[in-house]
């Protein structure tokens, strides 16, 4: 059974200050918030500095988000992220490692209707859905919790699409086979 850990604003920030998206767009949500881009990347240190990696890593965040890993399910549980309102947080283990920390709709939520890659917007759509509108998706450069996923629309444009935390950041066209170009979101 997956528990449900509650809102923690310092793991929100997180996430946040992780993500590979535009500066303007995490300082945009910071002033929302009223916290300054300092005390933001104070607190990405912090809560890093509580989850080296090593087998305790899973149980760590449990226990940071308010959940008992004595008593809670040993491989996944569901964050419920304040600043995503539109969006769940699926974290899984794998012997006690953060195996995936992964960002989901909620439940009876849909993904835009999306037609055009350029209608795509930071955190718009996740990994999954973006194969739904544009799929198959071929996989790019990954370093967790970063992945780049290279798609092409019916008229043959090929995109690559950068994601955070499976939640996509980016979009570029692949202006020819040595160059890019951002779609600015």
């Amino acid at each position: 059974m997956s528990h449900v850990a509650n809102v923690n604003q310092d793991f929100d920030i997180y996430i946040l200050m992780t993500m590979r998206c535009d500066d303007s767009v995490k300082q945009s949500v910071l002033d929302s918030i009223s916290v300054g881009w300092v005390a933001a990347k104070a607190t990405k240190d912090r809560v890093s500095a509580l989850l080296p990696v090593n087998p305790a890593q899973f149980a760590n965040l449990q226990t940071f988000l308010g959940l008992d890993p004595l008593t809670a399910d040993p491989e996944t549980f569901t964050y419920l992220p304040e600043l995503w309102p539109s969006f769940d947080i699926v974290v899984t283990s794998k012997q006690g490692y953060l195996d995936a920390v992964r960002f989901t709709r909620k439940d009876g939520l849909q993904a835009p209707r999306i037609s055009e890659p350029e209608e795509l917007t930071a955190w718009s759509v996740t990994i999954a859905e973006l194969a739904e509108i544009f799929g198959p998706l071929e996989d790019g450069d990954h370093w967790p919790p970063y992945e780049e996923f290279l798609f092409s629309t019916a008229s043959g444009d090929r995109y690559g699409a950068g994601f955070s935390w499976g939640l996509l950041q980016d979009v570029e066209k692949l202006a020819s086979p040595g160059g890019f170009g951002s779609l600015n979101l």
